[in-house]
């Protein structure tokens, strides 16, 4: 497991994702992360674009109307769809196998259509401290769980509270 370590915080890859690390932390995105914990992924009707790169990484897909989908293979021998996904059916009973051109296109006649692959947002919660300093209220840090947020607030004569915050990426 990876760590990072920052103002005395140990982030552990797969227990808190990299992406939910405070801006300017680089290090590798672990996708493979335990949504359950934190995060879990937003199948609504919101997406980013198609990122084969992401893709391959194992970044969560679905299909641009909301649909799961798991990327079965990158490298299927057919004129220009060398993507292999199993989406679920709209009952979400079943999986139907689909092929995809490189940059998640079900299809070059219909463009946007509802069984094009779209990267699905991930909805991330962390806890922060409020601290009052003088006349400023400031908040410090980012937590993966709000009882280490609130252990490591208490260490400190200026902290008020802890609160959580929430976004999607």
């Amino acid at each position: 497991m990876s760590k990072f370590f920052e103002y005395g915080r140990d982030y552990s890859v797969g227990q808190t994702s990299a992406s939910s690390l405070p801006a300017g932390n680089a290090g590798p995105v672990d996708y493979k992360q335990d949504y359950l914990s934190n995060n879990e992924i937003d199948m609504g009707q919101k997406f980013k674009p198609f990122d084969l790169e992401a893709a391959k990484a194992g970044a969560p897909v679905m299909t641009r109307d909301g649909r799961p989908a798991r990327i079965l293979a990158f490298d299927l021998k057919a004129e220009g769809f060398p993507i292999v996904a199993a989406v679920k059916t709209p009952d979400g009973k079943y999986e139907a196998i689909q092929t995809y051109t490189e940059s998640g296109e079900y299809n070059y006649v219909v463009a946007k259509h509802d069984n094009d692959l779209v990267m699905a947002l991930v909805k991330h919660r962390a806890w922060v401290n409020v601290h009052k300093i003088g006349s400023q209220y400031v908040l410090t840090s980012n937590f993966a769980t709000e009882e280490s947020a609130v252990q490591q607030g208490q260490n400190s004569d200026t902290y008020i509270t802890t609160v959580s915050i929430d976004w999607e990426e």
